[in-house]
């Protein structure tokens, strides 16, 4: 479709994704749908990848040597910062492991 050049100007956010899943694949999915919308973000205006599944299930953090998921979760992080999605984490943050916010 031919959206992204009228979306800036109706909204703020726009999803371009299914909704996401807490695993490895489904993140990827969001993410690599997100390529080639970049572009289209600026201030007040955002390609939305959906929610961040930061430290649950598939993603959940068992201790801090879980090396695996914590870079997982970094990557996640990260990834959705390059893209300029919206940072919104899918989860009660009083639940997130001290390992995420170290």
């Amino acid at each position: 479709t031919n959206w992204e050049p009228w979306c800036i100007d109706l909204a703020n956010s726009w999803r371009i994704s299914t909704d996401i899943n807490p695993g490895w694949n489904s993140m990827m999915h969001n993410f690599e749908c997100g390529i080639g919308f970049g572009k289209w973000a600026q201030p007040g205006a955002w390609t939305d990848l959906d929610l961040m599944e930061i430290d649950i299930e598939n993603f959940r953090i068992r201790d801090e040597n879980d090396t695996v998921r914590i870079r997982q979760n970094q990557a996640h992080f990260g990834l959705w910062s390059i893209m300029s999605s919206p940072m919104l984490i899918g989860m009660n943050v009083t639940n997130l492991s001290k390992t995420v916010y170290d």
